[in-house]
Parts: structure tokens; sequence; C-alpha cells
């Protein structure tokens, strides 16, 4: 029966059973409260929002006529870097954007070329060391001696100017 325990105590000693209802009534009442508060909360939140869209979308439409922009998508602004419309700041980040690209490209065939051809005589007379000796990739950082890097670091700055 229930209320009595197994080992004869007396019944008030003994847990009352609750139902599946009873249990997950809990979880479901914070949700819904959640759910509430969420609704509330983004029903004041509309006006501001429709005008923050709206002049995000103005400042999207003002590179429309950009090269490069083309259907379907038009302009693609996925991490929002250009929703404050700013020109300047749109030219400078497609300026670097293609000196990104060339260097890229660069760094792509100075990985690629080494592997077909070879720079006849010595890369280093003093200690010996040939073109043909100096491998491809990593490899080639510790058979450079440290005045050749030193060299080189000289002469990327000096074409920077």
């Amino acid at each position: 029966p229930r209320g009595v325990s197994p080992a004869g105590a007396p019944a008030a000693a003994v847990a009352p059973a609750t139902g599946l209802f009873e249990q997950a009534s809990l979880p479901f009442g914070l949700a819904g409260v959640g759910a509430a508060a969420a609704l509330i909360a983004g029903r004041r939140g509309t006006k501001r929002a429709g005008r923050s869209a709206l002049a995000s979308a103005v400042a999207l439409r003002a590179f429309e006529n950009e090269l490069g922009v083309q259907p379907p998508t038009g302009f693609w602004d996925p991490a929002g870097f250009c929703s404050d419309g700013d020109a300047q700041e749109f030219y400078r980040r497609r300026c670097v954007e293609i000196k990104h690209g060339r260097v890229s490209m660069l760094a792509c065939l100075g990985y690629i070329v080494p592997e077909y051809f070879k720079f006849p005589g010595y890369l280093s007379q003093t200690s010996g060391i040939k073109f043909a000796d100096v491998g491809t990739g990593l490899s080639a950082l510790l058979k450079v001696p440290a005045v050749g890097w030193i060299q080189w670091v000289f002469f990327c700055g000096y074409m920077e100017l």
C-alpha cells in the first residue's frame, strides 16, 4: 500500500511517490518563463534593430558598383568589415588585400620553384655550401648561415622603402 514502508516504518517517514508530470514540470516551467522574457525583450528592441538593419543595408549598397561585385551575391561582406560604409577604409582594405594576395603568390612560387631549379655554384664559399645542398621548405632554414639571413632581412627592408 502507498505510504507504508517495507520495514514497517510509520507512514510519515516514507516519501510520497511523485509522478512523471510532477518531476518534469520544473524544467518546462523555467523554459516557459525564459521564452516569455525573450519574446518581451524582442518586441522592445524591434525599432532599434530595424534602424540598425536599415543603416547597415544602406552602407552595404554604397559598394554595390565596385569592381568584383557579381551576381547572385552582390557585394558580399560576411564579417561586416564594411558595415560602416566608409569609402576610405574600403579602399585601404582593398589595397591591403591585393598586396597580401601578391605576397602569398610569390611565397608559393618560392616554395615550388626550388623543387625544379637550383642556382649553380656556392651559396657560401667560406662555409662550402652549394645551392644544390640546400633543401626545400623548412629544411633550408638550418642550411643557410646567419649572415645570409641578415643580408636577406636588410634586402627585404630596403625593398619596402
